[in-house]
């Protein structure tokens, strides 16, 4: 009986754990995607538009509007994601019991 317990346990922790992981990845693959799309809007502005210090000024006051709505879009689910890591955590580690 205490085998079975024991068992359970660890296979409960290592479920949790693939978990954990895969929010981990996934809250590295939006970061990383939301710094790609900085890369990317910051080089058409300094490299395309950077005659001089006004164009690159006045590039980066006319944001596209999809590039907008793509960042916060992914800057929420960031938050959503790490919100729910941290409560995630916090249930796993107090067992459900709170504070």
């Amino acid at each position: 009986m205490d085998f079975q317990l024991i068992e359970e346990k660890v296979s409960r922790k290592a479920s949790h754990s693939r978990v954990i992981i895969g929010i981990i990845t996934a809250l590295f693959a939006v970061v990383l995607g939301q710094i790609a799309l900085q890369w990317h809007y910051l080089q058409s502005a300094f490299v395309d538009d950077g005659d001089t210090r006004l164009s690159v000024f006045i590039s980066s006051l006319s944001t596209p509007s999809n590039v907008i709505i793509a960042s916060s879009t992914l800057q929420y689910v960031g938050y959503i994601l790490a919100d729910g890591l941290l409560v995630g955590v916090y249930y796993l580690l107090f067992n459900g019991r709170g504070v």
